[in-house]
């Protein structure tokens, strides 16, 4: 009998939720914070909150915590996830800019063991390590970050141990319209190594339409498989624009890199490596994107073991030292390169031998169906 009761009472419960339009997350809350806040306050816009651990320690799946303008000096830790139909948001106020001052700090913001969060609209700056940080399932699988959206922010000069602007640890990520800007450069400290300006480890995750600009080593470094960077501007890098390295366990492959802008890049535009102690890079897709450098090492690299990079539909224009595309023999294994325009200056290496002219290099190795080159002198729409 009480058994019967209880399942009419969830059904009448649930008739009243048809009946009158209701939705499960119908109690999605708009939590506020501001620096001059007070976090005995109830989180309305009359009343703020100061810290960001009130707001992170109450908002729920669908609610919004809306972060003033202003200057806050704490780490925005979130640990508590939303699920897909309703993220948790943390918004700052687009009339005035909500800045986390990360001085001293591991990072301005950070994502571990939660997922389905969307962080738009910040500023972030001066952080030790890296300014976002999504993290990984390397070192425990149960703090790993998916399935996060970071949108809209600016991340500049974070990473001053060497670490880097945005990291990407976890899958599923959309890393999307950010300023990445000045990022990676250590401070203080003799030898180690600068930092980059996006570092993606995990899967399946989206670097898009992002500017990355001015950071202290590479402006995207990848690793992981099925991820896939497009509509980016990549420019002045003091390494190259884009690299792929694997560290072990990691694979990396099944890679997009789409329609980016790379411009003036101390080194080039990208570098495929296979000397990582993880497997070797295999299915890369380096297609639609504009390479332009006024002077640098490379336009398009390949070094070592990598398999099956296809390079297409590509515009690589101005003055490569070492070559507009530079194919290593142990890089060979299903490589193919068609309906590139090139235009400028530079020479091109494939499996090993030197070619000074693109007529050489494409009677020689069977590449370049499609693809022409144009020198500097001639007219040219290649930038």
């Amino acid at each position: 009998m009480k058994k019967t009761i209880r399942c009419l009472t969830s059904v009448l419960i649930l008739m009243g939720c048809y009946i009158t339009g209701m939705d499960p997350e119908a109690s999605a809350r708009i939590y506020y914070v501001a620096p001059d806040g007070n976090d005995a306050h109830s989180g309305t816009a009359q009343e703020p909150w100061q810290s960001f651990s009130m707001a992170t320690r109450q908002a729920q799946a669908g609610d919004t915590v809306m972060i003033g303008g202003g200057t806050y000096t704490s780490m925005l830790e979130i640990t508590r996830s939303g699920t897909p139909e309703a993220s948790i948001v943390f918004q700052g106020e687009k009339e005035k800019p909500a800045v986390i001052d990360a001085s001293g700090k591991r990072h301005g913001v950070i994502i571990w063991n939660a997922s389905y969060i969307q962080v738009r609209g910040m500023i972030v700056r001066n952080s030790l390590r890296s300014g976002i940080h999504i993290h990984d399932h390397l070192d425990a699988d149960d703090r790993g970050a998916d399935f996060n959206v970071i949108e809209g922010n600016t991340v500049q000069e974070c990473g001053r141990e060497g670490y880097n602007g945005i990291y990407v640890g976890g899958h599923q990520n959309r890393i999307e319209g950010n300023r990445v800007l000045d990022n990676g450069r250590r401070e203080g400290q003799a030898g180690g190594e600068d930092g980059h300006g996006i570092y993606i480890l995990g899967d399946g995750n989206i670097v898009s339409s992002n500017q990355v600009s001015g950071n202290a080593r590479v402006g995207i470094r990848m690793e992981g498989e099925k991820n896939r960077v497009e509509k980016n501007r990549i420019s002045d890098n003091q390494d190259f624009g884009l690299t792929i390295w694997v560290d072990p366990p990691l694979k990396c492959n099944d890679t997009f890199i789409l329609g980016n802008d790379f411009e003036n890049n101390v080194r080039g535009g990208i570098s495929i490596y296979g000397q990582g102690k993880g497997q070797k890079p295999e299915r890369v897709y380096i297609a639609g994107n504009r390479l332009h450098h006024q002077r640098a090492e490379y336009g398009i690299r390949l070094l070592d073991v990598v398999r099956q990079v296809k390079i297409n539909l590509n515009r690589i224009s101005g003055h490569y030292e070492n070559g507009f595309l530079v194919v290593e023999k142990r890089a060979g294994k299903g490589f193919t390169e068609t309906n590139n325009l090139f235009c400028g200056e530079g020479a091109f290496t494939y499996l090993n031998r030197d070619y000074a002219s693109f007529e050489a290099y494409r009677a020689a190795s069977g590449q370049g169906k499609g693809s022409r080159y144009l020198t500097s002198e001639q007219p040219t729409d290649c930038q």
